[in-house]
């Protein structure tokens, strides 16, 4: 299957070799995001159903199983992963058990997707927290559940297609919510500022004397 898709990029990329780079570009990224987040998830149910299992709410194992499928979804799954324990855990046993179902699921979800996840994939699949939001909203409407959960790998596709493989359209990127193109014109501008003002500094080279010219008599 891979030989069939590069000889398709390489009858591609004659013509269109800025759609080919990102299309590569969006594959890999899309790999790598999606790599991390069923890991990193796969931590977050284990914890959340091992904090549920101590703090005895039925159905820990199952809720834990919940919050890995919901790591997928960025913003709203933590939002959907959290109410069932809280409520089997309030009707088990009472406000002390729920209110320590949301510290423990507030703790492992800042630790786990807003620290360690952040960190690993925001320059993979770089995307504004509005047209993050949005796009789930968006997908959820069209293909349901599914949607929610591919929201983000359709969305940097879509982003792939009409900005990236565009050098025309790539001035959308910032707006988008990809800095580091942004970042390193920034730095690059800084740079060549600062080497001016060195080389207005510099003292000019002292030029020699030039000796005249001997002239030869025979």
């Amino acid at each position: 299957m891979a030989p069939k898709e590069n000889s398709r990029t390489g009858r591609l990329e004659p013509t269109r070799s800025s759609l080919v780079d990102a299309l590569r570009a969006n594959a890999s990224n899309v790999r790598r995001y999606m790599v991390t987040t069923t890991a990193l998830g796969l931590v977050q149910g284990t914890l959340n159903a091992l904090a549920l299992v101590v703090l005895a709410v039925p159905g820990a194992f199952l809720w834990g199983l919940l919050s890995f499928v919901c790591s997928y979804i960025p913003n709203v799954g933590y939002l959907i992963a959290i109410v069932p324990p809280v409520v089997f855990g309030f009707l088990e046993g009472g406000w002390s058990t729920a209110i320590s179902v949301i510290v423990v699921y507030t703790l492992v979800n800042a630790v786990v997707q807003g620290a360690i996840q952040t960190r690993l994939v925001s320059n993979a699949v770089a995307l504004s927290q509005t047209i993050t939001f949005v796009s789930v909203m968006f997908w959820s409407v069209i293909m349901g559940p599914i949607g929610a959960l591919l929201a983000i790998p359709l969305t940097f596709l879509v982003r792939t297609i009409l900005v990236d493989s565009d050098p025309r359209s790539r001035w959308w990127r910032p707006l988008l919510g990809d800095l580091a193109a942004t970042r390193a014109l920034m730095t690059r501008e800084a740079a060549e500022r600062k080497a001016g003002r060195r080389a207005r500094k510099r003292p000019p080279i002292p030029v020699p004397p030039t000796a005249p010219p001997t002239i030869q008599t025979g």
